[in-house]
């Protein structure tokens, strides 16, 4: 399975869009409501942020058809980046809506992808009840 890759050149910060919506209704995903809180998932036993990311760099050169974390290296600075919440859009009609979720990586300090090559970006959000949902986008950077 491919993965569809965003382009972008060296030193960029690129938004992240999802569309996320609730499994059992298809009703979007509302982090008010939806949400794990840190203190519920530390009271399941997990340690972990409610929505976070981790960028890799891929050493695979048959990329972007195996990204894989195997052949891959983590982007220093950049693992288990904790997401805000406001991360999430306030839309008002799921029929006009594209995305929910847009998040630019905060970079100030250093860049995520400072040099030529594949990335891929894994994201992880854990909802109340349920399973926590998981999504990889790929970066090719020139």
């Amino acid at each position: 399975m491919a993965i569809e890759l965003a382009r972008i050149t060296q030193r960029q910060a690129p938004q992240f869009r999802a569309l996320i919506k609730n499994e059992s209704d298809g009703t979007l995903f509302d982090p008010a409501i939806h949400l794990a809180t840190a203190a519920e998932l530390a009271a399941e036993g997990i340690d972990a942020s409610p929505i976070s990311c981790s960028v890799y760099r891929s050493t695979n050169s048959i990329a972007p058809y195996n990204f894989s974390t195997a052949n891959a290296e983590i982007i220093e600075g950049y693992e288990n980046v904790e997401i805000p919440a406001s991360a999430f859009v306030d839309v008002a009609s799921q029929e006009t809506t594209a995305y929910n979720f847009a998040f630019t990586l905060d970079n100030r300090a250093t860049f995520a992808f400072a040099e030529a090559g594949l990335y891929f970006v894994d994201f992880l959000l854990y909802p109340k009840t349920g399973a926590a949902l998981a999504w990889r986008v790929g970066v090719e950077v020139d």
